[in-house]
């Protein structure tokens, strides 16, 4: 008998324990959203923190005294925490519409009902803009806070397209959450219902994770998929939440009649945030980069999370302007999630028993952190300076007086013709001793150039990492056909001659020769001669190249 009791004693121990609130079984979770900083005299910045219990619901009760921070090696300091809602700030949503058709008619009017009902509940500072996304990637409403602009905009949409640019419009929505436009929130977010795959965009994920290491802004995404087998479903999916986690957005995925909900949910999830105002007057805005380590308590616990921030010096401003940019979410300055190339799954920020003062008692060295960037130039006088250019003017001028009076002395006083430029020695099979025909008419300028040397690196096909090279004057075609100067053996979705190269004034000049099977660069066709830079990827459907040129 005594040991059926213990027994039972500690089940219910057992039981109460699990059903007690605030347990060890609760999971809590910390994330940073967005940080944008609004002043540099002294650093200062706006972090928007997702903190949610184990049901998903955000904290409640945050105090500032409750958040701890580092920035560096240097003590922060909370100026304010408060939820998202009572700060008055708006959000400039940009809203990624996929056009192909993984979807049904249907199912696109559900998602386009969803999105209408987003917009028409818009707060009075909220701001939007429409890309979509197929065959390529466009923008369909320019960033506006007219919800009827935004509205017959997604009328237009529907799922037509073959393709998915999907890279491609994640690209060009960095480059609209960079935008400055006056009245414009500063807070961007991005919102997108895809299943995840690229088709075409001549953008791989590294190139796309690279992208957002430079220019951060979170992705909300849902995730609906129709792909087979399952394996290949998953696998896009996964690919798809993790880049969401990543960038400090969320994820969701959705079933096949609960588009409505999951935008809903989603809608919530971004507003739920708390925002805080952190200081670090010991810090300085130098352009480098620091982490950003951030500590919240509540009750007898803890949660902890970081991501690197790029200071940069910004014009200065009083305290009073800085705290007004604050509140009307300008002055957007990038900051850094921890990005991978390979996309790794995050710190979850989940609940540890990590003491208060975990941070606050972090060892800073003694006597702060060093001035950076002074050198022994910065400490010599002005009028040594100016005294040595003065006397380096003397000298040039002193020579330049010699060398006039030693040409004056010989014997044939006419002026000497410009040089001709020297002849350079080619190998005989160089490719670029053919003859070849004009540049074509439209590049001005273009005349004898230098051979020039480019590398072009498989990126996506079926010998990713293979490097092709080619030497040329002034035309170089790319193709499958033997007699180009540059044969993609055994590529797929490479036409007899695919592209064109050519060069004049020092710049190297793409022209597509495909009609029927268009070269794209950046992901969309080229219709006409375009300039090539170095990185620049091209290619098709099935092949893309990374454009290397060298010197």
């Amino acid at each position: 008998m005594p040991s059926i009791r213990r027994t039972l004693v500690v089940v219910a121990l057992s039981l109460l324990t699990f059903l007690a609130p605030g347990s060890a079984l609760a999971v809590e979770r910390l994330s940073l959203s967005h940080v944008r900083q609004v002043s540099s005299q002294p650093p200062t910045l706006r972090v928007y923190l997702d903190a949610v219990d184990s049901e998903g619901e955000p904290l409640r009760g945050l105090e500032p005294e409750g958040l701890k921070a580092t920035l560096g090696q240097n003590r922060a300091e909370t100026l304010s925490l408060q939820p998202f809602e009572d700060t008055g700030e708006g959000i400039a949503y940009i809203f990624l519409v996929d056009i192909s058709r993984s979807l049904t008619e249907a199912q696109f009017g559900e998602i386009r009902d969803a999105l209408e009902a987003w917009i028409l509940d818009f707060g009075e500072k909220d701001w939007g803009a429409v890309v979509a996304f197929g065959e390529s990637s466009r923008l369909v409403v320019d960033f506006t806070n007219d919800w009827r602009r935004l509205r017959d905009g997604l009328d237009t949409l529907g799922p037509t397209d073959n393709l998915t640019l999907f890279h491609q419009a994640l690209d060009d929505a960095i480059e609209l959450s960079r935008r400055q436009d006056p009245g414009l929130p500063g807070r961007r977010v991005v919102v997108v219902l895809t299943d995840g795959l690229d088709e075409g965009s001549g953008l791989n994920l590294d190139d796309v994770v690279s992208r957002f290491r430079e220019h951060p802004v979170p992705i909300h995404a849902i995730g609906y998929s129709r792909l087979k087998p399952e394996s290949r479903r998953r696998k896009y999916l996964e690919v798809l939440q993790r880049l969401a986690s990543n960038s400090g957005g969320s994820f969701f995925e959705a079933r096949q009649t609960d588009f409505a909900q999951s935008y809903a949910t989603m809608r919530k999830a971004i507003r739920r945030v708390w925002v805080a105002q952190i200081s670090c007057p010991d810090c300085s805005a130098d352009g480098q980069i620091y982490r950003l380590q951030t500590n919240l308590s509540f009750g007898s616990r803890a949660l902890s999370r970081g991501t690197d921030v790029r200071l940069l010096p910004m014009a200065s401003s009083s305290s009073s302007a800085a705290a007004a940019a604050a509140a009307s979410g300008e002055e957007e300055v990038p900051a850094e999630p921890p990005l991978s190339a390979e996309i790794s799954q995050p710190d979850d920020g989940a609940a540890s028993p990590v003491p208060e003062e975990a941070i606050s008692e972090q060892e800073i060295p003694e006597g702060g952190v060093p001035e950076k960037g002074q050198g022994w130039w910065q400490r010599v006088p002005w009028w040594i300076y100016a005294l040595t250019g003065l006397l380096l003017a003397l000298l040039v001028g002193m020579l330049s007086g010699m060398a006039g009076r030693s040409g004056s002395s010989q014997d044939d006083p006419i002026e000497e013709p410009e040089e001709a430029p020297k002849a350079v020695a080619l190998a005989p099979d160089d490719p670029a001793l053919r003859e070849v025909p004009a540049i074509p008419i439209g590049l001005e300028g273009v005349g004898a150039a230098r051979p020039r040397n480019v590398r072009l690196v498989v990126v996506r096909g079926s010998r990713k990492g293979k490097e092709y090279r080619l030497t040329f004057r002034d035309k170089a075609v790319v193709g499958a056909r033997s007699n180009c100067e540059c044969v993609l053996t055994d590529e797929v979705g490479i036409s007899p001659e695919q592209f064109e190269l050519t060069q004049g004034d020092g710049q190297v000049f793409l022209r597509n020769l495909a009609p029927s099977n268009p070269t794209r660069m950046g992901g969309h066709a080229v219709l006409q001669a375009r300039r090539l830079r170095s990185g620049d990827l091209v290619g098709t459907s099935e092949l893309i190249l990374r454009v290397i040129l060298e010197t």
